[in-house]
C-alpha cells in the first residue's frame, strides 16, 4: 500500500513537470512568433520608409533648374521663371533636410532593435549617398542663384544707366531741336520815326541830289541792338498809328502778312509763318 502510494506521488509530480516543461515551451514559441512578426513588421516598415524616401529623391528634378541657370541660357529665361525656380529650389532643399532627418530616424530605430541585416544597411548607404548627390546639385544651383542675383542686380543697374543716357540724349536732341525752332521762327524788329532809327543806327539814307529822293535803308543787321518775337508763340506785332502812315523797310513779302489799325495801333498780323520768316529783320518806319 505504501508502494502505491509513493508511485502515485512520483506520477503527480512528473505530470506538474511535464505541464510546467509543456507550458514553458508553448510560451517560448509564443514569444518567438511574436518576436518574428515583430521583426517582420519593422522590416517592412524599414523597406517602405526607404523606398518612399528613394522615389521622393528621384522624382526631384535638378537638372531642368541647372540648365535653367546655366549661362547660356540666361538671356532666354524671364525674371518670373527665374523666381519659380528660386522658390522651386528653396522647396527641394526643404524637403531633403526632412529626408534626412527621417533617415537619421530611421537608423536610430534599427540600432535600438535587433534589426540588422546586410541588405538594409546597403539599401541606407545607397540611400544617403543619393541625398548628399542631391544636396550638392541643390548648394551648386543655389550659388549659381547667387551669382545670377548678383548679374541681374548689375544688369538692372546698367540698363538704368543707358535710359539715363538715352533720356539725357533725348532732351539734349530736344533741346536742339526747340533752340533750332526757336532760332528759324525767332523775328528781330524795330520800329520808330526816321529821326529814332538814324539815331539807333538802323537805318541810313541814301540817293537822291541835294537831299531829294534820297531813300531809307536798312543797316547791317545786328540782332542784340533788336527786339524779337517768336513766331510759335505770337503772329502779331503792334506799333503806332499816325496819320500820315508807316512804310516797311524790309523785304517781307506783303503777301506774308496784313497790316489792320486798331485804336491808335496799327496791329500787323503774320498770315503766312514760312514766306514771312524767310526774312528774320522787320524794320518799320513811322512817318
Amino acid at each position: 500500500m505504501k508502494t502505491i502510494h509513493i508511485i502515485a506521488i512520483i506520477l503527480v509530480v512528473f505530470l506538474l513537470l511535464l505541464g510546467v516543461l509543456l507550458f514553458t515551451t508553448n510560451s517560448a514559441k509564443v514569444k518567438l512568433a511574436q518576436e518574428n512578426t515583430s521583426m517582420r513588421n519593422a522590416f517592412e516598415l524599414a523597406t517602405r520608409t526607404i523606398a518612399d524616401i528613394q522615389a521622393g529623391l528621384d522624382s526631384i528634378d535638378t537638372g531642368s533648374a541647372a540648365k535653367l541657370l546655366s549661362k547660356d541660357e540666361i538671356p532666354q529665361v524671364s525674371t518670373d521663371s527665374r523666381a519659380l525656380l528660386i522658390n522651386r529650389i528653396r522647396d527641394i532643399r526643404l524637403k531633403l533636410e526632412a529626408d534626412r532627418k527621417r533617415i537619421a530616424d530611421l537608423e536610430k530605430q534599427m540600432a535600438n532593435s535587433s534589426l540588422k541585416t546586410k541588405g538594409l544597411n546597403d539599401m541606407i548607404a545607397n540611400l544617403k549617398a543619393n541625398l548628399a548627390e542631391k544636396e550638392k546639385l541643390v548648394t551648386e544651383l543655389s550659388a549659381q542663384i547667387g551669382l545670377y542675383a548678383d548679374s541681374l542686380a548689375t544688369e538692372r543697374m546698367a540698363a538704368k544707366q543707358t535710359i539715363a543716357q538715352k533720356e539725357t540724349q533725348i532732351m539734349e536732341k530736344q533741346g536742339i531741336i526747340e533752340t533750332q525752332e526757336h532760332d528759324l521762327n525767332t523775328i528781330y524788329y524795330a520800329f520808330g520815326t526816321r529821326k529814332k532809327l538814324l539815331e539807333q543806327n538802323f537805318i541810313t539814307r541814301k540817293g537822291g541830289v541835294l537831299g531829294i529822293g534820297r531813300v531809307s535803308v536798312v543797316k547791317k543787321n545786328e540782332p542784340e541792338k533788336y527786339e524779337s518775337f517768336d513766331l510759335l508763340e505770337t503772329d502779331q506785332l503792334t506799333f503806332p498809328a499816325t496819320k500820315n502812315g508807316y512804310s516797311i523797310l524790309t523785304n517781307q513779302s506783303p503777301s506774308s502778312y496784313t497790316v489792320e489799325k486798331s485804336g491808335s495801333s496799327n496791329v500787323l498780323k503774320v498770315t503766312d509763318k514760312e514766306l514771312f520768316r524767310k526774312y528774320k529783320f522787320l524794320v518799320i518806319e513811322i512817318h
